[in-house]
């Protein structure tokens, strides 16, 4: 890969202060990490600067010429930049700050003063998340695709005299989709068909803003890349992914007729092969799976399911490493997020929701205290009960993990558990006082199970109940926790399985 294109895969981290010593500082540290640094000294300058050339993230100094939490929102309000990290540098002990800051969209925070070490793990933090939020982003246009062109591809075969090309250019375009869109996909495309024994290839690329296809005067060799007659592979250029040496000729090949290659995913097989090429960034696997999805319409249902799955597993592999980024102030160890799932998953069943919603729940309301990352570690840690400034911070956590989780479809249920997981059916709970059915459903039930495993666990300031008082204090009050505090549907359906409760509570104990 040339340097040009290494530069175009190195991550762009933006940086705003009105202070010239801090970008100094910040760019020192960021370049350090590997980074390409820009600078801006004001909120005007960031957003010139994101509209002519783009960032992966943002470092924004709260108090700037144009209001830093203008910007922020700003950038989190427009299309083209919202989902783009921003992470606020806050002033320490300044805690309406947090919450403006929060509540503007910023999606983490660096508070001054700073450490180095702070600064490049936050920043490595928020791209790894972006990084898999746009792998589910994918994943969902990649599924929306494959839907579309089976739908395609069925009125086609409906016609007795099909046009081949017609189709190779469909399958094209929806290769060239995510290209179109945002700019990452590939900037060519091969295609190769077996047609009555005799193999062509042909070339796709735009020009003009109009796709043109050619006939390549040679075979490039479909079978290059194949293990044997009649078999397939898929395959990228990514370092870590399969021997370079695997594709190579077809790389050469392209050479000699002045096709320049930097990265390149694909699919071959004798009888249809997509090869995508010259991506606005890395590629993976995941794009030469993609290309496998579009080129073999035979198997469609069978691929369509894998792609769901894969997207399961993104999912999941992002929940985990959220929570996994929020337990380093606590005293809770992993099991307490597993027992929520679980305790989640069995009410759910309980009440008769839809396998969809249980099995969501089951891993999304692991999130449920994800804000609790910024709420500082000596509060979560403190031996004794929390003064009234304290509790008013530590409520912040549910404001603080909505905006974390984000707007994503796929995390709507996890954004509404962390959000709305104290709020109760009296109307008596934070972060809105929301009363009864206003309450997400998602939200209603995570308070009991929430409420539950909190009384199971020793406290700094007590130690912790068994299960019988844990139940009796859930459904008969003790004064701060009381049963009108429930929906009264989801009360039920706990103490109906409160010994079920019991048996995960103990199978997933500390």
């Amino acid at each position: 890969m040339s340097e040009k294109d290494m530069r175009a895969l190195k991550k762009r981290i933006l940086c705003v202060n009105s202070e010239l010593l801090h970008l100094k500082l910040f760019e020192d540290i960021l370049n350090a990490e590997g980074y390409e640094v820009a600078k801006a000294e004001d909120g005007r300058a960031a957003l010139d600067y994101l509209h002519k050339q783009g960032a992966d993230l943002v470092i924004l100094d709260s108090s700037q010429q144009m209001s830093g939490l203008q910007v922020c929102r700003d950038i989190k309000e427009d299309k083209r930049y919202r989902n783009i990290p921003v992470i606020m540098i806050i002033s320490l002990g300044l805690t309406q700050d947090r919450v403006r800051a929060a509540r503007a969209g910023a999606d983490d925070f660096i508070i001054k003063p700073f450490h180095i070490g702070d600064v490049a793990s936050k920043v490595r933090a928020r791209l790894k998340i972006r990084e898999l939020q746009e792998l589910l982003h994918v994943a969902d246009s990649t599924i929306d695709t494959m839907a579309s062109f089976h739908k395609e591809t069925i009125r086609a075969a409906a016609s007795l005299y099909p046009d081949i090309f017609a189709s190779l250019d469909a399958l094209v375009r929806k290769v060239f989709v995510r290209r179109e869109t945002s700019g990452d996909g590939p900037q060519i495309v091969l295609v190769g068909i077996l047609d009555n024994s005799r193999r062509r290839w042909f070339y796709y690329a735009y020009k003009e803003k109009a796709l043109k296809r050619t006939l390549l005067a040679i075979d490039v060799g479909w079978n290059l890349t194949l293990p044997h007659e009649g078999g397939e592979r898929i395959f990228c250029n990514s370092e870590d992914e399969i021997d370079f040496s695997l594709y190579k000729p077809l790389i050469q090949e392209l050479a000699s007729m002045d096709i320049a290659v930097s990265t390149i995913a694909g699919y071959m097989s004798r009888d249809l092969s997509v090869v995508g090429m010259n991506y606005g960034r890395k590629v993976t696997l995941y794009d030469a799976q993609a290309m496998q999805c579009l080129a073999t319409q035979e198997m469609f249902l069978i691929t369509l399911s894998r792609r769901i799955m894969d997207s399961d597993d993104a999912l999941a592999h992002l929940v985990h490493s959220l929570v996994k980024m929020s337990e380093s102030g606590v005293q809770d160890s992993g099991a307490h997020v597993v027992r929520i799932g679980e305790y989640a998953c069995l009410l759910a069943q309980q009440l008769g929701m839809d396998e969809k919603f249980v099995r969501t729940i089951k891993l999304q309301s692991q999130l449920h205290d994800i804000g609790n990352i910024h709420i500082p570690a000596v509060i979560l840690q403190k031996p004794a009960r929390l003064t009234d400034d304290e509790f008013r911070e530590v409520k912040n956590h549910t404001l603080y993990g909505a905006q974390m989780v984000g707007e994503h479809k796929g995390f709507q249920m996890a954004r509404n558990i962390a959000l709305t997981h104290h709020e109760r059916w009296d109307g008596s709970g934070y972060p809105y006082g929301m009363k009864e059915s206003k309450i997400p459903v998602e939200g209603r039930l995570m308070n009991i199970v929430d409420q539950y495993d909190s009384l199971r666990r020793t406290k700094t300031y007590r130690p912790s109940f068994d299960h019988d008082t844990a139940c009796r204090i859930i459904l008969e009050g003790d004064g701060r926790t009381m049963p009108h505090h429930f929906d009264p549907q989801i009360l039920r359906a706990f103490r109906e399985a409160a010994l079920q409760v019991q048996e995960i509570h103990e199978k997933f104990s500390d």
